[in-house]
């Protein structure tokens, strides 16, 4: 699956391979702001971006220089990643977990 990208200001950022504590931060950002009429709803999502994409962004710059529905879209693309990323890796260490279980029941 090809990585998403997000362009602010006639820059595109690529997202990197995600590491463990962003798994963390859009786990928080997704408890934290279910609510879209929440004050800082998007905020929250900004910050997850800028985490997530890193090269120096920030909330505010983000905040200030991407559109609403740019946002909005770059965060379902960056989950969507994010899950598809893990999802394999899960099932397979499942199937291998379950292959090596000699547990009687």
């Amino acid at each position: 699956m090809k990585r998403p990208t997000i362009t602010v200001n006639g820059k595109t950022y690529e997202l990197p391979k995600p590491k463990c504590g962003v798994w963390r931060k859009l786990m928080e950002a997704d408890k934290n702001t279910r609510e879209v009429f929440s004050e800082d709803f998007i905020e929250n999502r900004c910050a997850f971006l800028a985490e997530a994409f890193g090269g120096g962004l920030t909330a505010d710059f983000l905040l200030d220089n991407m559109y609403l529905e740019d946002a909005m879209q770059a965060y379902r693309e960056v989950t969507k990643f994010m899950i598809d990323e893990l999802t394999p890796k899960l099932e397979e260490a499942e199937k291998n977990g379950n292959a090596g279980d000699t547990t009687i029941q």
